[in-house]
């Protein structure tokens, strides 16, 4: 009895039982997420960041074109109010004799707040331009090309992933300027409604 005992234990000793758990467990995938999606660098699939950049492109355009649209009209409101006060005789008598007289201290204000309007909302229209997205994107890059065939040619020994990575680089920019717009947009409406509203009060007590 003892020694079939013996027998059983050495033949299970030798022939351990397997584990159900890690025997039924997944390989792990690096490119792997807790939500059971599969993550891979974009740059690896160059017609996916084409497809975001076109995305991109056209997201941040329409933004660029309302901050362009609200900057035009604050531009031609604000010089249109300035222009209307320096034609005012009262007005302009009061803004051209400086003086220590509070009427020449609010109306040289209000002046100065319309004029910085018109030029923030100037810049929001024509900002400064600048790129990090290389040679075969930026117009004014491509434009520096002597020729459209010279700009064709320098294409023969460029791979799809570098494009991408320009064109992503290049929705950076687009997004830079952007923001650089709407902040200029806010300073050009934060003067203007001041300026707007001293007119008021200072008509409604004059």
């Amino acid at each position: 009895m003892t020694n079939k005992y013996s027998d059983l234990v050495e033949v299970e000793r030798q022939n351990p039982p397997h584990d159900t758990e890690a025997s039924l467990a997944l390989p792990q995938d690096d490119h792997s997420s807790a939500d059971g999606l599969e993550r891979r660098d974009i740059l690896s699939n160059p017609d996916a960041a084409i497809s975001f950049a076109n995305f991109h492109e056209q997201y941040v355009g329409k933004y660029i074109q309302l901050a362009d649209s609200k900057a035009s009209f604050v531009f031609a409101f604000a010089t249109g109010i300035s222009a209307y006060l320096l034609t005012s005789k009262n007005i302009l008598e009061i803004v051209i004799r400086p003086s220590l007289s509070l009427p020449f201290f609010i109306w040289s204000t209000i002046i100065v707040l319309l004029a910085l309007s018109a030029a923030f909302a100037f810049f929001v229209i024509f900002p400064r331009q600048s790129t990090s997205s290389g040679d075969l994107v930026f117009w004014k890059s491509v434009a520096s090309f002597n020729s459209a065939e010279e700009y064709v040619r320098s294409f023969s020994n460029v791979e799809s992933s570098e494009i991408a990575h320009q064109r992503l680089k290049h929705c950076y920019d687009l997004s830079k300027i952007c923001v650089t717009k709407y902040e200029l947009l806010r300073r050009s409406m934060l003067a203007g409604v001041t300026g707007i509203t001293g007119v008021c009060v200072s008509l409604l007590l004059s």
